[in-house]
């Protein structure tokens, strides 16, 4: 079950939620789609972002549950986990995915909670801040953490991801658009 200390106020006072755990098949692959922007949770090897689906392997997570009704969300790509940049308790921290053992590190563990029908919410274990999409009509832009204010750019959809991939250099052509986007690196 989901903890309840981990639920705002205004999450708690406006009900629709449950402390149950998700309905969610554990060994199954996800695509995590945000509700806001249509984009997926995407990932080169450094950052999270959010993309259009392209059928590659850096938008394929596996949830492995933890202690305490959290998980870890592994990509399928390189085996890395959604994190929180430097673990930080920041409003807006950037979401990254980092080598860290999730089973130690807060930073990389997250509730997911069911809010409404289909509808995900997902909160950082270390911060207790909510997983948002940011700038909903940009490609490729990064995902933060941010207090709960409930909006669409806070909720998530997860669908079985199917057996497409894509191959090397459509993964490098992502990752390049991703860093020109980011003004990082020889490309900005």
């Amino acid at each position: 079950a989901i903890p309840e200390t981990i639920l705002p106020p205004a999450l708690k006072a406006a009900g629709g939620y449950t402390t149950a755990p998700p309905n969610l098949d554990l060994s199954a692959d996800y695509k995590i789609v945000s509700r806001a922007t249509g984009r997926f949770v995407d990932a080169n090897y450094a950052y999270a972002f959010q993309a259009s689906s392209h059928g590659g392997d850096s938008q394929r997570w596996e949830l492995r549950p933890l202690s305490g009704g959290f998980y870890a969300m592994k990509s399928k790509r390189h085996g890395r986990f959604l994190t929180v940049k430097d673990g930080s308790a920041e409003h807006g921290a950037r979401i990254v995915v980092t080598d860290d053992n999730s089973t130690t590190t807060e930073a990389a563990t997250w509730a997911v909670v069911p809010v409404g029908e289909d509808d995900y919410a997902l909160v950082n274990r270390r911060s207790g801040k909510w997983l948002e999409a940011t700038e909903a009509a940009a490609e490729d832009r990064t995902l933060q953490q941010s207090d709960w204010h409930g909006g669409r750019h806070q909720l998530w959809g997860f669908a079985v991801a199917g057996p497409e991939r894509c191959t090397e250099i459509e993964f490098a052509v992502t990752s390049i658009q991703v860093l020109k986007a980011s003004n990082f690196g020889p490309f900005g």
